[in-house]
């Protein structure tokens, strides 16, 4: 922490903790500090709790030779500035920069009994898994060319998924695309029916960390699909997706919101099946209806699918559009 006047952004500040956490740290630090913090808390019960924690950090900082000045915004940090700044230090509470900004994401709050309270996998029903074919354990069952349907099934990798679609057969590109359909290849086969298809790690110049495609059963022209190990798929643990809920989560994953709270929580290129499983989701009736919105649309570019989850969770279509870039 720098010497002297430190600004301090604190933009879901509850009741003060994390402010109070850096106040004690300065305590441990030598030299004198100055600082100034804005915190930001929409809801009035904490507010109170809030300005006692603050005074408390006055009281204990004065008593060692430093200053604090505080304000305290009653206000939603998110939607009174993301989109009137060009980023989160410029112009922000019209001061022009921070040298500090605490907060522990998400910090869009929801009401306990706020229609559109997160859930989660578990709480849907849903489960996430890995492809089971590890391609150099599977060798005697790689097949460059299709055998007829009862012989062979379709083998996907990261290279088949698209936003909201599975490519198959891709452009040739050297690898085995088939899979061989028999009684010592039955464990690493999975029934052919509607999945949601992630890919486990993207490039770092990737614009988007997840990308989702749907995979239709019409997709494999066999009763079977061979899913590579570096594709994670999404399904039901009892029945199957529909088409609106396949398409409404590809649309959650592949939204700008969901990319921007993943890249909170992993610094990874890699997207690993416990990660998507601890990921905030909406209810089935508003997955449903982002998926009717994105489906109509046959290849939806970003601008919409930002739309479609903005309408169905109630929330600003300009800050969606903020944090798409569109």
């Amino acid at each position: 922490m720098p010497a002297g006047t430190v600004r301090i952004l604190d933009p879901g500040a509850g009741v003060g903790i994390l402010s109070a956490a850096v106040c004690q740290r300065v305590l441990s630090l030598p030299g004198r500090r100055d600082l100034e913090i804005d915190a930001w808390e929409n809801d009035e019960h904490l507010a109170p709790f809030l300005r006692r924690t603050l005074e408390h950090c006055r009281a204990a900082l004065e008593a060692h030779g430093h200053q604090i000045k505080y304000t305290i915004h009653r206000k939603d940090f998110i939607l009174d500035n993301a989109l009137g700044a060009k980023s989160l230090f410029d112009g922000v509470g019209g001061k022009s920069s921070y040298d500090v900004a605490i907060m522990n994401p998400p910090y869009f709050k929801l009401r306990k009994d706020s229609d559109h309270a997160p859930l989660r996998f578990r709480d849907l029903g849903l489960q996430i898994s890995t492809g089971p074919v590890v391609t150099f354990r599977a060798t005697e069952h790689l097949l460059r060319e299709r055998a007829s349907r009862e012989k062979s099934a379709p083998l996907l990798m990261m290279h088949n998924i698209r936003p909201f679609a599975t490519v198959f057969p891709d452009k040739p590109n050297g690898k085995p695309g088939h899979f061989r359909v028999c009684e010592a290849s039955r464990s690493l086969l999975l029934p052919a029916r509607r999945y949601v298809l992630l890919k486990r790690f993207t490039a770092k110049e990737e614009r988007r960390r997840l990308v989702a495609g749907v995979l239709e059963r019409s997709d494999s022209y066999a009763p079977f699909v061979a899913l590579e190990n570096h594709v994670n798929y999404v399904y039901k643990a009892s029945g199957e997706l529909s088409r609106d809920e396949a398409f409404g989560l590809a649309a959650l994953f592949n939204s700008a919101l969901l990319d921007r709270y993943f890249r909170a929580i992993s610094g990874s290129t890699q997207v690993n099946a416990t990660e998507i499983r601890t990921l905030p989701l909406p209810g089935w009736p508003e997955i449903s209806e982002i998926g009717r919105r994105v489906s109509v649309a046959g290849c939806p570019d970003l601008k919409h699918i930002e739309q479609a989850i903005a309408h169905a969770l109630c929330l600003p279509v300009d800050l969606n559009s903020y944090l798409a870039g569109c």
